[in-house]
């Protein structure tokens, strides 16, 4: 079966102790195999869990969503970089999952910034990786994040999607068996941003087998470009009901990661009540207090920011501001260039 090479949507800033660029490449190489007894074991429990007819199997939205969990990863894949006539081979190859992420520190006399990019403010360069051993390449792209400036790391479910994670079984719903809907007016209010100066970095706890429906889903609905930062896991996580514990894991690790390779650079966050983003962000505030600009919840009536658990959060981001918001428009000027804390 031939192998699948994907390359996600990544940065590369500025290095510190140096006039370089470090680029952070990401993607996977999966294979087309036959899935296993216990694959089909996990996809039975899946479909009694959504309680799935034929009808809904045999729509093409469960089949997109569905069918990057039963692919398998390829393991041990060397991947080469390729920019202009330069070629860089990554040190490590595919883990067993066919995930691969590697830093790479590339001079201003190789990295291509397009001339009529180079002084917009979202510059991008467009990459080609392949394998060292087949036929195979992949083109990605690369968002070029000046050392100063402001960044806007957002959540997507329930920030800017339509997941209801809180429900088990709509989230469920809404993850295999239904169009992504975008929360109203989020695009819009983030194109407003993306005018001013922001770069937007979608960090997410939605699983990387997600990644394509996603990124169709941020075009489509008009979001602008930019990295996307997911979460690895497998089929049974949810069917053992691991997926929401899985969910609040590593993404605060993913932000801090970002922030301390940028100490220049200024970030606003965004997500929901319904999880664990207030309580993530609130401890990435009391370590980033001077690069943290603002945090921005959606407050979702089904599970409302109140009582001891915003009175907790509002402690621990001080001096940060936070804002709760129900509808875009109550945010919209809060990045104005009037507000002294905005870009």
């Amino acid at each position: 079966m031939p192998l699948q090479l994907d390359i996600y949507p990544s940065i590369a800033y500025r290095h510190p102790r140096g006039e370089t660029w470090r680029l952070m490449l990401q993607g996977r190489v999966t294979r087309q195999a036959p899935p296993s007894i216990g694959k089909r074991w996990l996809l039975h429990q899946l479909l009694r869990s959504l309680k799935a007819n034929q009808r809904d199997i045999d729509q093409q939205c469960f089949q997109e969503r569905i069918g990057p969990f039963l692919r398998k990863g390829e393991p041990s894949q060397r991947i080469f970089l390729r920019i202009g006539s330069h070629t860089h081979r990554l040190k490590r190859r595919t883990r067993s999952n066919g995930l691969f992420s590697s830093k790479i520190d590339l001079a201003d006399s190789i990295l291509p910034v397009p001339r009529e990019e180079a002084d917009h403010r979202h510059p991008s360069i467009t990459i080609e990786c392949s394998l060292e051993e087949e036929a195979i390449t992949a083109q990605g792209k690369i968002f070029l994040v000046p050392p100063r400036g402001t960044s806007i790391v957002t959540d997507i479910d329930d920030t800017i999607k339509d997941t209801r994670v809180t429900d088990r079984k709509e989230l469920l719903a809404q993850t295999f068996l239904r169009p992504f809907e975008p929360i109203e007016g989020m695009a819009s209010l983030y194109r407003m941003w993306s005018d001013q100066g922001a770069m937007f970095h979608y960090v997410s706890s939605s699983p990387w087998q997600l990644f394509q429906p996603l990124e169709s889903f941020l075009e489509s609905s008009q979001f602008p470009a930019g990295s996307i930062h997911l979460r690895w896991f497998q089929l049974r996580d949810e069917i053992f009901k691991r997926w929401r514990l899985l969910r609040r894991k590593s993404k605060g690790g993913i932000i801090a990661g970002m922030i301390d390779r940028m100490p220049q650079r200024k970030f606003v966050l965004i997500g929901d009540s319904g999880e664990r983003d207030p309580e993530i962000y609130a401890k990435l505030a009391s370590k980033f207090p001077y690069q943290i600009r603002h945090v921005l919840i959606r407050d979702l009536p089904q599970r409302p920011m109140e009582g001891e658990r915003l009175r907790r959060v509002l402690l621990r981001c001080q001096p940060v501001p936070v804002k709760l918001f129900r509808h875009p428009e109550e945010i919209a000027k809060i990045l104005s260039p009037e507000d002294d804390r905005s870009f």
